[in-house]
């Protein structure tokens, strides 16, 4: 509001309640990839307010190909916006010549969301965007009789060789890796720093709710001699949970179910904070990890990619703590 310069966020549906003790008043409404509107109105009217899209707010993004075939040709493929969830163009890898490219490489891979995704919105009755359906990922969600690999072998590599069916001058080759097993009992004790967003573009159903459930089953599977801390960043940036044991699961699991949604984003003021936080219970020796949980707006500090991939990778060249970043869309 110009005249109090009160600040005022919405709800899940986009509505507000503002109160207002003159009959007429005036409102500044301000969303990311939109333009700015002054609107005068009528405090005691119902008013439906609309924002113009900004030209400037399609995503630019370059896209990561899955796969990847040796090969004299590369090609960049736009993003594609569903609702308010994006998803990169799928790249399909054409059939190549073994004479001409001799070599092929690609991600080995252990994602799963696609499967669920797609669950999601059938189970909504909506219409599934072609881009959401990742085939490997798909794949990934079942056992498909999981084989231990022998020995000190890593992994257990199965092929089969069949003809296309669609085009028998073709051949199809399908590879079945199984990776070994971790024994958790001698995985080095776990420092980690759970950075999440908690502004309020995150009040959806399928933003923060979500990762409260994906957090809590993380923790589960904590052991004694791990360490958990929680940064939160929504309107300002603080240490939601101080530095807990794994044992302590219950006391974890309280903290992540009481998040709750508001604000803006400081997400760089919360990056540099999770970094002290996990700086201060470093592990020598162990795995020391920050886990970023967000939607991926950021509108406050540092908001580039650039930018911030300068700060991370600046913090990593000077000891060996990471991030994982965990975003909506992966």
């Amino acid at each position: 509001m110009p005249g109090s310069h009160a600040i005022y966020y919405s709800g899940t549906t986009g509505g507000f309640g503002i109160p207002s003790s003159n009959a007429y008043d005036s409102l500044i409404f301000s969303a990311d990839g939109y333009e700015t509107k002054l609107t005068k109105l009528k405090t005691d009217v119902y008013q439906e307010i609309t924002l113009k899209i900004l030209s400037t707010s399609i995503s630019t993004k370059k896209q990561k190909l899955v796969s990847i075939t040796i090969g004299p040709e590369g090609h960049l493929f736009p993003t594609a916006f569903y609702r308010d969830e994006s998803y990169s163009n799928l790249i399909e890898n054409d059939f190549i010549k073994p004479q001409a490219n001799q070599n092929t490489s690609f991600a080995m891979r252990i994602d799963k969301a696609s499967y669920s995704n797609i669950r999601r919105f059938l189970n909504q009755d909506s219409k599934v965007p072609p881009d959401a359906v990742r085939i490997d990922e798909m794949l990934n969600y079942f056992n498909f009789n999981y084989k231990e690999p022998p020995g000190k072998d890593v992994f257990k590599i199965e092929s089969q060789l069949t003809d296309c069916p669609w085009d028998k001058s073709h051949r199809l080759l399908y590879l079945n890796l199984s990776g070994k097993k971790l024994n958790l009992d001698k995985v080095p004790p776990s420092n980690f720093v759970f950075l999440i967003d908690v502004s309020g573009s995150m009040d959806l159903p399928n933003r923060l709710p979500l990762l409260k459930e994906a957090f809590q089953l993380l923790v589960k599977n904590l052991r004694e001699k791990d360490t958990v801390s929680i940064v939160v960043y929504g309107g300002t940036v603080g240490i939601w949970l101080t530095p807990t044991s794994g044992g302590e699961k219950q006391k974890i699991i309280k903290a992540i179910e009481e998040l709750t949604a508001s604000g803006d984003t400081p997400g760089e003021a919360a990056i540099r904070s999770a970094y002290k936080v996990a700086e201060n219970t470093f592990i020598k020796g162990g795995n020391n990890r920050i886990i970023l949980a967000t939607d991926g707006d950021f509108n406050i500090g540092q908001t580039s990619e650039k930018e911030l991939e300068r700060t991370y990778f600046k913090r990593k060249a000077n000891g060996s703590l990471s991030y994982l970043p965990w975003s909506r869309n992966g």
